[in-house]
């Protein structure tokens, strides 16, 4: 699963804190990876188990309950819905750290964390899916890769044009919108590479928004941004993208590589 050494998500820092069994918490909303990270970096060793003890369903109270022989590494879920007793997991987490357990405490943000005592200083937050474009094409191959495997799924590459798309839409879910738009682009896809008018398919049935054009940048990278909307609202049609424009097909070639 080498997804994250590709993506911009620091995984080398990740790797580093976890090894030193510092407790990490992991800030972001949701769908932004939190879960997927902390299970990647654990699997990344061969021993122990992985426990998820999410407060929606366990109780704290009882956490001194639990056999912690052959457990490696623990990640903490829905802090928010404890209301008292929150010297109970300040304690556990500490005995954990004693024990050699690593830790990963999972927030929406770090005000959730302010009414416990014990003290973490490895925070490390995690930004919406839109805010970090140059991940999507790390994680439409790892879900196509993973697709494959697990549904015998055809596609295993994706055209140019149809991962723009990709970048262009906004996912309220994050990583987890994309996920599922790719495992019903790769169901309804039947070449080795994504066609356009699949994305184009799944997307309108989907009903996901496009990301309005964003007068942040260079006057440069506003050009390219334009150029790109309408491309795409021509289907890609060079020649009738260029005579929108008012440029010829050269120029739009151009532009588009700069």
């Amino acid at each position: 699963m080498p997804i994250l050494k590709k993506c911009n998500l620091s995984y080398s820092k990740f790797k580093k804190i976890y090894e030193k069994n510092e407790p990490i918490l992991l800030i972001g909303e949701q769908g932004t990876g939190k879960d997927f990270i902390s299970t990647y970096i654990h699997y990344q060793y061969e021993d122990g188990l992985l426990l998820t003890i999410n407060f929606d369903k366990y109780p704290i109270v009882q956490l001194d309950e639990i056999p912690l022989k052959h457990i490696r590494t623990i990640k903490f879920q829905n802090l928010s819905l404890i209301k008292e007793s929150h010297d109970i997991l300040s304690a556990f987490i500490n005995k954990c750290i004693d024990l050699d357990i690593h830790v990963f405490i999972l927030l929406e943000n770090i005000t959730q964390f302010e009414p416990f005592t014990c003290k973490v200083s490895n925070k490390v937050e995690l930004p919406a899916l839109n805010e970090r474009n140059e991940d999507i094409s790390a994680f439409v191959l790892y879900f196509l890769s993973a697709l494959h495997e697990k549904y015998g799924t055809i596609a295993v590459k994706i055209k140019e044009q149809s991962l723009t798309l990709l970048k262009e839409t906004i996912y309220p879910f994050n990583i987890d919108d994309l996920q599922i738009i790719m495992k019903e682009i790769a169901l309804n896809e039947n070449n080795i590479v994504i066609q356009h008018s699949t994305v184009e398919k799944v997307l309108n049935l989907e009903k996901l928004p496009i990301k309005a054009l964003s007068l942040k940048g260079t006057l440069k990278e506003i050009e390219k941004e334009i150029i790109e909307l309408v491309l795409k609202e021509e289907n890609f049609n060079q020649s009738k993208t260029a005579e929108r424009l008012g440029i010829n097909r050269g120029t739009l070639w151009r532009k588009l590589r700069e």
